[in-house]
């Protein structure tokens, strides 16, 4: 059972044995010799929180990057920038002292570090920088996108030093509320600044009938009217800052409660409980 040996072993008076093993045929008598913190499993278990406890120095540098990223995003209430701080905060890490800094709509946040200037964000971000991921990271990013997943993207001094990886979660509320508004001839549209593999990742698995991805803030309010010109009635269920012109272009505008001042202000209802079940509700009524 400790061993982890395949077949029985052969033991002689004096041979050591170890406890949890299981004696085979015969009987055995044995002396103990070690109690508590000196037997063999406790050993084991020394060894293994030792090699939890070290960290090589590739983990040494990405904790370093997983830490950056973090202080950055510091003032940043995206739903992103909140997913790399408790990334980083489960890992322990301690903050960076950052200054300057500055969300770049639709694109990321920037921010000086160390002397340097510091960018995090996503494709769009690395698109207007003009520059292009080093070898190692071609196949990570490239992954990333197969999957569906969002990749972001941290810049020192123009350059690119880390990517990393964010999966949506997709709430059992949404599917629930997804599948009760198509019950009631209602379509469902996704709006996002994901990818277009991410978009399409979430919407195949919550059914929803269409998707505009990678949708920058300032045009958010035109897909709204574009939606409106095909002579559809549209509520916008929103949370943050960029949401808020699409929520009062929106006939109906519909905020999440937990979402930020600026999307409160913009909408007509706020879902209290910030439950999408809720938005359903709204409808029916």
């Amino acid at each position: 059972m400790i061993t982890g040996e395949f077949r029985p072993s052969e033991k002689q008076a004096g041979d050591e044995v170890i406890g949890g093993t299981i004696n085979g045929d015969g009987s055995l008598r044995v002396r103990v010799t070690a109690t508590g913190d000196e037997t063999a499993l406790s050993g084991i278990l020394r060894l293994v929180k030792k090699a939890q406890e070290s960290k090589s120095d590739t983990q040494l540098l990405a904790d370093k990057a997983l830490a950056l990223a973090a202080s950055i995003e510091g003032d940043s209430e995206h739903t992103i920038a909140r997913s790399i701080r408790a990334a980083a905060r489960e890992k322990g890490l301690d903050d960076v002292r950052v200054s300057d800094f500055e969300a770049i709509k639709g694109h990321g946040v920037k921010a000086a570090w160390d002397g340097k200037t510091v960018y995090v964000g996503g494709p769009q971000l690395i698109e207007s920088l003009g520059i292009s991921p080093p070898d190692g990271l071609k196949a990570f990013i490239n992954r990333t996108r197969q999957k569906g997943q969002t990749a972001v993207h941290l810049i020192v001094a123009g350059h690119w030093v880390a990517s990393f990886t964010l999966a949506d979660v997709v709430r059992p509320e949404s599917k629930q509320a997804v599948r009760s508004l198509h019950d009631m001839d209602v379509q469902v549209a996704m709006l996002t600044g994901d990818s277009e593999a991410a978009a399409k990742t979430v919407t195949k698995e919550l059914s929803i009938d269409r998707h505009f991805a990678e949708v920058l803030p300032q045009d958010e309010d035109r897909k709204v009217q574009e939606l409106q010109k095909q002579g559809l009635s549209v509520a916008m269920v929103g949370d943050s800052v960029n949401d808020a012109p699409a929520l009062i272009r929106a006939d109906i505008g519909i905020a999440i409660g937990s979402g930020t001042d600026v999307a409160v202000e913009s909408a007509g209802i706020i879902l209290v409980k910030s439950n999408p079940l809720d938005a359903v509700k709204i409808t029916s009524l």
